[in-house]
Formats: C-alpha cells, structure tokens, sequence
C-alpha cells in the first residue's frame, strides 16, 4: 500500500472512517477515534433537535428541525462547520493545575542567540504491526529451521523459498482480509486470529490465554523477584548535576518538565551572580520549542501516554572521574508535560547512545 502523504492530518476518515492508503497503527487509531466521536457529536445534536431543542435554526431548513452545534451551541450550522475552538478531550487535560503562562518580571532571555536547528528528527512512535512483520525491510536473509510471523500469512507463506524451509508449515493460513481486520488492534488482533484459526494437532489442544494451561506447569511462589538495575549515571547541565538514564529501548531522548524548571533556575542564578555567561561552551540552554500540536508518547503499556507541549535542546557536560571539566554536546530531548513522569531526571536514548550518534558522525557518547 502507498503511505498517506497526509498521515495524522488526513480527511479521509471524515467521510467515511477509512483511508485507502496507509498509515501506522497509532495514526489509524487515532483518525478512527475521531471519526468516531465526530459521529457521536452529530447524532447527539440531532437527538436534541428531535426533542424540540430552542434556538435559531440552521440556515436553509424550516423552523423546528433538527440540528445545531454541539460545541458552540448556535442552531445556524453544524459543529463540522463551526470555527470555535474545541477545547481539549479529557485524555490530553493537565493532570495537575497549571499556572497562567506569560512573561514575568526579571525574568531574562535565556537563549544565547545566533543557534540554528541543529537537531534530528526521532520518531517517537510505536512499530505497526505491519512494519514488525515485515522488520522494517531488513535486507538480512531468514534462518533456515524457524517459525516467523510471516509463516501465518497465506500471501506471505506461499512465497517461501527452498532455503528458508520453516520447522513445519502453517496450513490455516490468513488471507488478506483476516490480516486487515487484524492490524486494527496491533498484536493482540493478529493473535486473536491466528488462535481462530489456529492448526489442530493431535497430540496437544492450543491455548489462548496462560491460565488454561496445565497447573503441573508452574511452580508456585509467594513472591516475584526483585527488580534488576538500570545503566544510571550523571551528567552536569550548566554545572548543575542531573541523574541520566541511559534508555536502550527508548527512541528517543526526554527529560521531565521538573527538571527543565531546575535547570531554567539554576541558569538564571548562574547569570545573576557572573559565573556563566551566554558564550561558554557549557552554556546549558541552546534553544526552546514550543508545538503548535501537542504529541503524546507511548511506553510498553497499550493505554499509557505522556503528553509532550515543549522540547529543549541543552549542552550536557559529560565530566570524567577526577576532572573538573568534559567534553560538552549539545542533545535533544523532548519534555514530559508537569506531572505526567515519575522518571528522576533525563533518559538518554538510542539514537543518542548509538554508535555513530548520527549519520556520518564518528562521535559518540562516551
């Protein structure tokens, strides 16, 4: 399928809930989201309307029928129509009250000046199911004597060659409209119907859930295990010590709104009494962004999301045991709305810590 050019912003979805061309799972489901509450916003205003709801008209129809905004309240037009702004779904409200943004006195410009975006682009979503099917076009050739997702797809199995024979064949394959019915819920659809249409084997019965297994399987025990341990260290921003994580798994670097306020202080005191001035190398602020459309990030958990308004970009001082000062480079992070992260510090990740740090770049972290 050719990708969207449109990707979150497409309008396919309004006239119909669906798009032809394709998109990643967490756009889809968001675009489906909002065809849906679209819909529950225009039957809920013509259910008013039916029940003798007062007010002007809409432009064009006789008096008394049914219609009106359900976000402005006006009769004379619909809410796709009305160009009021809708305030925010409950998912992305502030969990905490905020104080009223705006400039405040003495407070200085922070911004050295003279920075151009220097900055690469991360994506910060999800793998779709289709790009881990697939491993994102890995040129790597299959291991001969293994099972892959692939082996459930009857478009996929049929193509399979002599050299890469699977440990056995899958013969309840999915056909194209399975697969697409599946990829609307990620994994969790794709297995549900791999179990529906799962092999009969004579000597086990498949299982859909852990709980279904033989008891004899388990060992019981009163306790999990402890946790392990992090790859922690410390870094220094502006001469101030923050706590590091450095995050393998994660696609991107971000750090807590808390700690951006820490280093926004400690940067204005350092300013104030003359023991860091805007041209240092370690100056720790080079630039602030604020998004006109705010993102969310995503973890592991299905339902967990983190709403991202501001990133940052800082200069952090990677200091040496027993020196005093460290090679400085300048690092992207994206910032955890107030609130929002128990996370103590900045998380470092992958395309930070990766060997090159970017294309052609021969530096690294260490």
């Amino acid at each position: 399928m050719t990708p969207c050019r449109y990707k979150a912003k497409c309008n396919k979805f309004d006239g119909g809930g669906k798009c032809e061309q394709w998109h990643v799972f967490e756009e889809m489901q968001a675009l489906k989201k909002k065809y849906r509450d679209a819909l529950g916003i225009r039957d809920g205003a013509v259910i008013d309307g039916a029940q003798g709801g007062k007010g002007k008209q809409r432009k064009g129809q006789k008096k008394g029928a049914a219609g009106g905004c359900n976000n402005c309240g006006s009769m004379a037009h619909w809410v796709s129509d009305c160009d009021v702004a809708c305030p925010k779904p409950p998912d992305q409200a502030a969990p905490i009250a905020e104080p009223k943004a705006g400039p405040k006195t003495k407070q200085p410009n922070l911004l050295p000046g003279g920075k151009k975006d220097s900055n690469y682009g991360v994506d910060e979503g999800c793998c779709s199911l289709q790009e881990t099917i697939t491993y994102h076009g890995s040129k790597v050739r299959r291991i001969p004597g293994t099972v892959d997702l692939n082996d459930f797809l009857a478009s996929m199995s049929d193509k399979l060659s002599d050299d890469v024979e699977p440990c056995y064949r899958i013969k309840n394959t999915l056909d194209k409209t399975d697969f697409v019915r599946a990829t609307d819920d990620g994994i969790t659809g794709f297995v549900d119907q791999i179990l529906a249409h799962m092999d009969e084997h004579e000597a086990s019965t498949p299982i859909t859930r852990l709980c279904e297994m033989n008891a004899s399987n388990f060992e019981k025990r009163k306790h999990h295990r402890p946790a392990g341990y992090a790859a922690q260290t410390r870094v220094h921003i502006g001469r101030l010590t923050v706590a590091a994580l450095n995050d393998s798994g994660a696609t991107c670097s971000c750090i807590t709104e808390e700690q951006v306020v820490l280093i926004v202080n400690h940067t204005m005191r350092m300013l104030a009494e003359k023991k860091i001035k805007t041209t240092d190398k370690n100056y720790p602020i080079r630039q602030i962004y604020e998004f006109e459309e705010a993102a969310q990030l995503k973890g592991a958990e299905k339902t967990g999301r983190m709403q991202v308004e501001y990133a940052i970009e800082l200069n952090v001082e990677f200091i040496a045991d027993g020196n005093t000062e460290g090679v400085v480079k300048p690092i992207y992070f994206k910032i955890f709305k107030y609130g929002t992260c128990g996370i103590n510090g900045l998380v470092f990740g992958w395309p930070t810590l990766d060997q090159p740090t970017h294309p052609g770049d021969g530096t690294r972290m260490d």
